[in-house]
């Protein structure tokens, strides 16, 4: 059940956050 939730937040996070996250990173590159 636990490992459920973790593959369905962890699809979420990577479907919706890459974005961000790629700021972030030129952010702290930069």
């Amino acid at each position: 059940f636990l490992f459920y939730i973790l593959s369905v937040t962890g699809d979420i996070i990577l479907t919706q956050t890459p974005a961000s996250l790629l700021t972030s990173l030129g952010k702290r590159q930069s």
